[in-house]
């Protein structure tokens, strides 16, 4: 009579470095492998579901719309898929509608990256929204955005004015930005803002002096009368004060924005990345600039 056959006892990793393993799996698919993994295991759908939804895309360029939202109704989203957009953190809405935007937001409690570039239709109803969200990165084309706050909409004091650090603001208004900057600068987690428009540079000098938080503002415009030199080198002829403070940085906006804007979610290069590189080579430059003028005082004093 044979013995029975031993039962091997089931062999599992740790479930912090499991979980680990199938979300990097997860992150380095495509999304039709990515959902065969979650018919793994009940706990490996908890821990990679929400990853295919982390990061969502809606806009009329077809193929760069998430796979998820290229058939969702917006006017008439399920609890199923409201479940799903509650998974989503980085959200870019370009060229889309105005009534699309407002149902895809009020879908994404969660939000804490959004981009929102020339939506169609009247801004009114964006305004509440807004400023009801704890949205950490913002980038906005302002002045439409602006034409949707109505005289009851305040920004200081609203959730998005206490949870925004990173603000890039798109085809500003010179009319406009005279008169709202301080407003912007005001905001009290806010360290990095982006300014784009010519006639807004007159305005970072009151800027540097009257924030206590910024740590670094782009101006990203190729093009600037006040700019003449390579701020981000630390030279400029310009006599213009502002353009010696090292929180400030002449930063053209990177090629392929929405590329750009999708690799910053993955902790890669973004706008802010790519600042932040230039500002620090400007202070190393600014270093080695300073300490090369102490040296020539001094072979100048030295005895010959």
């Amino acid at each position: 009579m044979s013995s029975p056959t031993p039962q091997l006892k089931e062999s599992r990793l740790p479930a912090e470095l499991e979980r680990e393993i199938f979300e990097i799996a997860a992150a380095n698919q495509d999304i039709q492998t990515g959902l065969k993994l979650i018919l793994t295991a009940k706990r490996v759908r908890e821990w990679i579901e929400p990853t295919f939804y982390r990061v969502l895309i809606k806009c009329t360029d077809v193929p760069r719309t998430s796979p998820f939202l290229k058939h969702l109704h917006l006017e008439n989203i399920s609890p199923i898929e409201r479940q799903k957009l509650s998974y989503c953190h980085c959200l870019l809405l370009q060229s889309i509608s105005v009534e699309d935007a407002v149902n895809l937001l009020s879908a994404c409690p969660n939000i804490t990256d959004l981009a929102m570039w020339v939506l169609q239709g009247s801004y009114t109803p964006l305004g509440e929204i807004l400023l009801s969200m704890k949205i950490q990165r913002l980038s906005v084309r302002i002045n439409d955005v602006l034409r949707g706050f109505s005289s009851s909409h305040t920004l200081i004091g609203s959730p998005l004015s206490q949870a925004l650090t990173h603000l890039d603001l798109i085809d500003l208004n010179s009319g406009f930005w005279d008169s709202a900057w301080k407003a912007f600068v005001a905001l009290p987690r806010l360290t990095h803002l982006a300014v784009d428009g010519n006639n807004v540079v007159p305005t970072i000098e009151g800027m540097l002096n009257e924030s206590k938080s910024i740590k670094l503002i782009v101006a990203t415009s190729t093009t600037h009368a006040y700019l003449q030199g390579d701020l981000s080198n630390g030279e400029s002829t310009s006599k213009w004060l502002g353009a010696w403070d090292v929180r400030f940085i002449h930063f053209p906006y990177p090629e392929g924005p929405i590329s750009c804007w999708v690799e910053g979610t993955k902790g890669g290069e973004d706008l802010w990345v790519g600042a932040e590189k230039a500002q620090s080579n400007r202070i190393e430059q600014l270093k080695a600039k300073k300490e090369s003028t102490k040296i020539s005082l001094v072979e100048k004093k030295m005895p010959l």
